[in-house]
């Protein structure tokens, strides 16, 4: 980006479909997975357990709002995960954008689609396994 050229942004239809996908109930919403940055959303709210089975003990959501998936390192391998609090979903745009300014516009729009689809998979996946519970 040069100094004349304006900041990359994501349409409002791009971040209402990240939100749609984390108030489906997703436990975990992934991301701009192809970067080096790849981001692991969850939406909670204060005083739900958020319990991972890569986490080291289950965290207990202090603020509602939308918390990301940290992974931990310990002597440069891999030593699991933590949830920190990242940001309300009224700050997510600005998030978001900083998030996604190395992509082009097509890859920015894209993330509203996969996040709708992964939100579509959870569901159909979580309805085919409560009929077959109630069965």
């Amino acid at each position: 980006m040069t100094a004349n050229s304006t900041p990359p942004t994501l349409k409002p239809e791009t971040v209402s479909a990240v939100i749609r996908a984390l108030w489906s109930g997703i436990p975990q919403l992934s991301l701009l997975s192809d970067t080096d940055h790849p981001l692991a959303l969850r939406i909670v709210r204060r005083g739900d357990i958020i319990d991972d089975p890569d986490s080291e003990y289950p965290v207990e959501a202090l603020r509602n709002g939308i918390y990301q998936r940290c992974l931990i390192t310990r002597d440069g391998a891999p030593a699991g995960c933590r949830w920190m609090f990242l940001c309300s979903t009224d700050d997510l745009h600005e998030v978001l954008a900083g998030a996604t300014e190395c992509l082009n516009a097509v890859e920015r729009e894209a993330m509203g689609l996969d996040a709708a689809w992964q939100a579509m998979r959870w569901t159909e996946t979580r309805k085919r396994n409560l009929a077959r519970a109630a069965a």
